[in-house]
This record gives structure tokens, C-alpha cells and sequence, in this order.
């Protein structure tokens, strides 16, 4: 049984292609990249070339019931962040959200009672700056 903590990354453009997929393959003993979801299945081809044995899908349901995905790292346009992080978490996924986790109060109160609900599961992205 392995330790590493397998990862999904939902949204498969700048932030998840480039930026949490490679940061995730910076810690190998901990994170394994099992899934990438994206509309856009050029996208989904791009990463199966970086990130070999990777599972990809187009439909954001069949990739929230991949068994083997434990931490969804939501990486979706900055507008949809609440709503997939909300999704991810009553699929019952660890949610690691990328920046901004909201674009509005009204969405980080979302976030606040879901995360009351999910306790412990959503944790979110901040830059690394030196």
C-alpha cells in the first residue's frame, strides 16, 4: 500500500498543467498525480504526456468518482473555484484550492459553511514568494 497521498488536479490549463503539476512532482515521496479533468481533451493530452499512467477525464463526475483520487486539487477558471471545491468535498475528496479561493464574499461564505460541513478537507493555494 502506498503512502503517497494520490492526487487529482481538476482544470488542466496554466495553473494545473504547468504550475500544481509540477510542484506536485517536486515532493514524489508524498504526492502520486493518479487523474486530470478538463473540458478540453487537447488538455488532457498534454498532461498523459507529462505525467505518464495518468488517468484524464472530460466529465467532471466520472473523474469525482475515481476510487484512487483522495486530494482534488481544484485548478478550474478563477469564477468556478467555489462551486468545484463544493462539488469535490460532498464527493468526499481532501479539496486543495487554487487561488482565489473566491471572487466574492458571498463565495467564501459558501467555502466557511462547507468547510463547517467537511471539516478538516479544504485547504488552499497560496504562492510561494522568495
Amino acid at each position: 500500500m502506498s503512502s503517497k497521498i494520490k492526487v487529482g488536479i481538476w482544470g488542466l490549463g496554466r495553473a494545473g498543467n504547468c504550475l500544481h503539476s509540477n510542484e506536485l512532482k517536486m515532493y514524489p515521496d508524498m504526492f502520486e498525480i493518479a487523474a486530470g479533468c478538463d473540458i478540453d481533451p487537447e488538455r488532457c493530452r498534454l498532461i498523459e504526456e507529462k505525467v505518464p499512467g495518468i488517468r484524464t477525464y472530460t466529465d467532471g463526475e466520472a473523474f469525482l468518482n475515481d476510487k484512487d483520487v483522495e486530494l482534488v486539487a481544484v485548478a478550474v477558471r478563477s469564477p468556478d473555484h467555489v462551486k468545484y471545491c463544493i462539488r469535490a468535498l460532498e464527493a468526499g475528496k481532501y479539496v486543495f484550492s487554487e487561488k482565489p479561493v473566491a471572487i466574492s464574499d458571498e463565495g467564501c461564505d459558501r467555502l466557511i459553511e462547507a468547510s463547517k460541513r467537511f471539516p478538516g478537507k479544504l485547504f488552499c493555494r497560496q504562492n510561494r514568494r522568495f
